[in-house]
């Protein structure tokens, strides 16, 4: 090989990682992985470098953040902490940023003859072995990551492109050849190389990683889920009288009118109707109001591109967004209310939150369209979806209280609620209504925390539960006897 030209190269790749580190991205573990939004920020400030930049000028700083927040993630699952609903995104934008860098990467390099296309070729199997490691053979990880995948059908495509025989058999060529030196290039992608038949047979479908146990464990939520989607589909039409008794109802349309901000989470209980009865807990939906075309405008989120699909349905008083059995639907606030009991909640630091992680949470939040229903009501997985469970993958870093249902977790309409009563909880109560008797009930927030088993118990909010004990007592000079005693729990939930 010409030394000249290699040592140019050289001092190219050298310029190159100086140019990365220019870039400002700061390593996955300076930022606290409680700082979720400002992981996800980064993540896309990354994306949008991809495309403007070379592969070589980006690469590393890509590969090295990505890296770095799977090992933090894997940590905390190596210390049996659960993680957050909203933390799924960190696994999602990661796999995303790291298939846009290798589809650049795989269009940069068609000619391997080229000595950069060689390096960077060698480079890319290299950090798509590791990136698979990380994410799909490490047992903690692997179950979220092939859910996340789902919704990247790129990525599959990218590996077998990646790892497609001719291609790796193109690079052994070349390296053979004298194109690029062995001690210059990566070691381990020489490596994988020579490997390459095995590396192929036993990677070309990422889904092969599930192992027995995982496909076992999901036998309890397949049930679970196919006895829920039969019996909706059989128990939805069910319905005992033909509205509820909020109906139309115009002194709730004129609070609605002045009381709602965008955002505000909005719960329903239809107590006419059957399918309210299948989801744990007194209430059986929520939904999320948008907000009008004038209230977004002067939040400066109108523009959004992730919103414009949605605002012909926002300027027509579609505003009620929620996802129901059938799919995303839109409602106009007079047919949302077609309701027995109505309640609002607000999460109290919306209105000062940065506008970057406002803009997130309205992204992540339009990104659930399309989604299927999650019959299986499975919080840990994002390619399926509930009513709450929306608001849990957008709302931002919020520890949600969920319920286990058949082995899974749960996060219900309840538990939302339920939050709202906790200590320093980062919910506010707006409203609670009913309209039992075709009229509109005010109910204070002593009401409203009893719809959940809370109640307002020396001062404070407290869950309350009850036990009964059996206990022996003797009467008056008589036999003994067994009677059973009440006893009431009052425990104070901190958040």
């Amino acid at each position: 090989m010409n030394a000249p030209l290699e040592y140019s190269l050289l001092m190219k790749l050298i310029l190159s990682l100086l140019i990365a580190l220019s870039l400002n991205f700061a390593q996955a573990n300076d930022i606290p992985l409680s700082k979720v939004t400002e992981h996800l920020l980064k993540l896309k400030e990354m994306q949008s470098q991809i495309g403007q930049k070379s592969s070589l000028d980006i690469f590393q700083s890509v590969d090295n953040y990505v890296l770095n927040l799977a090992s933090i993630i894997e940590e905390k699952l190596r210390n049996n902490e659960t993680l957050l609903p909203y933390e799924l995104n960190l696994i999602g934008e990661s796999l995303k940023t790291e298939a846009l860098i290798h589809k650049q990467i795989l269009d940069e390099t068609s000619n391997l003859s080229n000595q950069e296309s060689l390096f960077l070729a060698c480079l890319q199997l290299e950090s798509f072995n590791t990136i698979f490691e990380m994410f799909f053979d490490k047992r903690g990880l692997r179950v979220f990551s092939l859910d996340q995948i789902n919704q990247i059908p790129e990525y599959k495509n990218l590996q077998l492109q990646i790892f497609a025989q001719e291609r790796l058999e193109e690079i052994e060529s070349e390296i053979l050849k004298g194109n690029i030196t062995s001690n210059f290039a990566p070691l381990k992608a020489f490596q994988i190389v020579q490997s390459g038949k095995h590396l192929v047979d036993a990677k070309t479908s990422i889904s092969s990683s599930e192992n027995f146990g995982e496909r076992m464990s999901g036998i309890p939520g397949f049930i679970g889920s196919s006895i829920s989607r039969g019996f909706g589909a059989v128990a939805g039409p069910i319905q005992w009288k033909k509205h509820g008794g909020l109906h139309q109802n115009p002194k709730l349309l004129r609070r609605l009118d002045q009381t709602l901000k965008p955002f505000d989470i909005v719960f329903e209980r239809k107590a006419y109707k059957l399918t309210d009865y299948t989801i744990p807990g007194h209430w059986g939906h929520a939904g999320v109001y948008l907000g009008t075309k004038e209230q977004l405008q002067e939040l400066n989120l109108w523009d959004l591109d992730s919103l414009k699909p949605f605002q012909k349905n926002i300027e027509e008083g579609k505003v009620i967004f929620q996802v129901r059995r059938e799919g995303l639907v839109f409602n106009k606030i007079t047919e949302f209310i077609d309701l027995d009991e109505m309640a609002v909640v607000r999460v109290k630091e919306l209105a000062v939150r940065d506008h970057r992680e406002l803009e997130m949470m309205v992204n992540l939040l339009m990104s659930q369209n399309g989604k299927s229903y999650d019959y299986s009501f499975d919080v840990m997985t994002t390619s399926l979806v509930t009513c709450t469970e929306i608001i849990a993958f957008s709302y931002g870093e919020i520890k949600w209280p969920t319920t286990p249902i058949m082995g899974r977790q749960s996060f219900t309409p309840n538990n939302v609620v339920e939050l709202l009563f906790y200590k320093n909880s980062p919910l506010e109560f707006v409203f609670y209504s009913t309209g039992y008797g075709n009229k509109l009930n005010d109910k204070s927030a002593e009401d409203f925390a009893r719809t959940v088993n809370f109640i307002k118990h020396q001062g404070q909010f407290k869950q309350h539960s009850i036990t009964y004990d059996r206990e022996f007592y003797r009467p008056n000079r008589g036999a003994m006897k067994i009677r059973t005693k009440k006893i009431d729990h009052y425990n104070v939930l901190e958040y």
